[in-house]
């Protein structure tokens, strides 16, 4: 069966499909664990090295001397769970500077993305968007995952060692 996480599969440059097991913010020193067990995900990273055929990065439409038209956050997840599709936008920052300016830029990037899945398919696919950031913190080994929270920005706070994406896909 072809589902919603397929179809934008099919739509993103495998480029930007994140391999990797692990979320990394080299600047901060930062490294938490990806866990993908229990349910479907595709992991975009969008800001990725590219080569010299991409001038003008990802946004290449945009005047990148302009503050703040390039942002993005650093991960998007698209996870299937009970036949709903979610969106995990991530924001990996150093120290305790704000992650809401790249996580709005992200729901922006995302809304984009909907629509041309929807356009393409002439479908209405709707997504559940969560918002999380992880800042840069000393983390203790916790051995119990916690129920995850959001606020009224269906926003989270992430403080633990490693990032189990189904907990996110309710």
């Amino acid at each position: 069966m072809r589902t919603d996480l397929i179809i934008f599969q099919e739509i993103i440059n495998p480029l930007f499909v994140h391999q990797e097991n692990n979320f990394n913010e080299i600047s901060a020193g930062m490294k938490i664990e990806i866990d993908r067990r229990g349910c479907k995900s595709l992991v975009i990273k969008p800001d990725v090295e590219l080569g010299k055929e991409y001038k003008g990065g990802i946004f290449p439409f945009f005047n990148n001397k302009k503050s703040g038209v390039c942002k993005i956050c650093d991960y998007l997840i698209f996870g299937l769970e009970n036949n709903k599709i979610y969106a995990i936008l991530i924001e990996l920052k150093k120290g305790d500077r704000n992650t809401m300016p790249q996580l709005k830029a992200a729901e922006n990037f995302l809304n984009f993305i909907i629509s041309t899945a929807n356009r393409l398919e002439g479908k209405n696919i709707n997504v559940i968007t969560r918002k999380v950031s992880i800042k840069e913190i000393k983390r203790k080994p916790k051995t119990k995952i916690k129920d995850i929270e959001y606020d009224s920005h269906n926003h989270h706070i992430f403080e633990q060692n490693k990032f189990h994406i189904r907990s996110f896909l309710k």
